[in-house]
């Protein structure tokens, strides 16, 4: 079931974007991550999967689900990196399941 610590979220897309609109909706995605416990880097901290690397949550022999299509790019430390969509990370999250056909 739902565990907080494997959340991660950083927000690096359309980060220039200082529209109200935008700037609410960065709100809301930090507000749901303060309530739920799940980390959380502001837009400007970095590029999601450097910061992934940076702040060790992909390190070595670990594995790493990402909504993010660089997740590979962990297996430069040793961690089994892997992308998956939204939905599916959140189907993850909900129910700390998945599978892979190997």
């Amino acid at each position: 079931p739902k565990t907080p610590s494997q959340l991660v979220f950083c927000l690096d897309h359309d980060i220039q974007n200082t529209s109200q609109a935008n700037l609410d909706r960065y709100a809301a995605i930090q507000e749901f991550a303060d309530h739920h416990g799940v980390d959380f880097y502001p837009a400007g901290r970095g590029i999601g999967h450097q910061v992934m690397v940076e702040e060790l949550y992909a390190e070595p022999g670990s594995v790493c689900v990402a909504s993010d299509s660089h997740s590979n790019m962990y297996g430069g430390v040793g961690c089994l990196g892997t992308p998956v969509v939204r939905t599916d990370a959140a189907s993850i999250w909900g129910t700390g399941r998945t599978w892979w056909r190997v």
